[in-house]
């Protein structure tokens, strides 16, 4: 992003390529994601929190491959398929490469593509703190969920029934 604004200030330019710090891997992008939430960042709603440096990295989801690994790493070596969000407000995971905090990312299930793996992170931990750190969701409670065929809304349907909960959805 080179500036705050509408769809004309996404950019594609040549950053240099980052090194793991403490704490970190080095993950070789293979898919990446975009939300509401880079969609807000980008038209500077949450400036506050964002700054303005610029060039400000987009995407927060991610999924790829581990290509370097920072000190004090531990389970997590070159070679290993992650997933995983990005914390905070400064995005990179549309990048080629991004360095990513080792509490922020976890081993890709098999069986889901690096796509489909790209797709789970914010949206899944959207639904999960919604429904049971706001909410509180119990066994056998009785919930709707609006908008059920969205990202967050088809994660929250999901966990709804995980936390052994009656769901009702509407679309």
């Amino acid at each position: 992003i080179s500036a705050f604004g509408p769809p004309e200030v996404l950019n594609i330019v040549d950053m240099p390529k980052p090194a793991p710090g403490s704490g970190q891997v080095l993950v070789r992008v293979h898919a990446a994601a975009i939300n509401p939430k880079d969609t807000f960042i980008r038209k500077g709603r949450f400036r506050r929190f964002t700054g303005q440096r610029f060039p400000m990295p987009t995407g927060f989801d991610f999924s790829g491959t581990v290509v370097d690994v920072g000190t004090g790493v531990d389970g997590t070596v070159v070679g290993d398929c992650v997933f995983g969000m990005l914390d905070g407000w400064r995005g990179g995971s549309c990048a080629e490469y991004v360095c990513v905090d080792t509490r922020c990312l976890n081993s890709k299930p098999d069986g889901l593509s690096h796509e489909e793996a790209a797709a789970m992170p914010l949206v899944s931990l959207t639904a999960l703190q919604a429904l049971r750190d706001r909410a509180g969701l119990s066994p056998g409670q009785h919930v709707c969920i609006n908008g059920a065929a969205g990202g967050v809304g088809s994660m929250a349907v999901q966990i709804t029934k995980a936390m052994g909960a009656v769901v009702t959805a509407v679309s």
